[in-house]
C-alpha cells in the first residue's frame, strides 16, 4: 500500500517529470497522454482552470486520477467475471 507521504509526493514527482516533457518533449507527453487515454480535452479545460498550479502539475493530477479509475475498473470487472465465470468454465 501507498503511504500518505508518498501519496502526497507522487503528483510532485509527476510533475517534475511532466514540466520537462512540456519543455523539452511535448510529442512524447502527447503519446504517454494518448496510451494513459487521458482526454485532451479534459487536459485543456483543467489547465485554464487550474488557478494558479502549474501546468506540470495539473496535468499530473489528471494522470494519476485517470491511472486510479483504470484500476478501479479493472477490478470491479474482474469481480465480476469471477461471479459470473464457474470453476469448470475457466481455462
Amino acid at each position: 500500500n501507498v503511504t500518505g507521504v508518498q501519496t502526497c509526493a507522487l503528483p510532485i514527482f509527476v510533475a517534475a517529470k511532466i514540466d520537462y516533457l512540456i519543455a523539452n518533449d511535448f510529442n512524447g507527453l502527447l503519446f504517454i497522454l494518448y496510451r494513459l487515454d487521458v482526454d485532451e480535452a479534459k487536459v485543456k479545460e483543467m489547465i485554464a482552470q487550474s488557478g494558479g498550479l502549474t501546468p506540470g502539475l495539473t496535468i499530473a493530477n489528471l494522470v494519476l486520477k485517470r491511472l486510479e479509475e483504470k484500476v478501479y475498473w479493472r477490478k470491479k470487472f474482474k469481480s465480476q467475471s469471477d461471479e459470473i465465470i464457474d470453476d469448470e468454465e475457466r481455462w
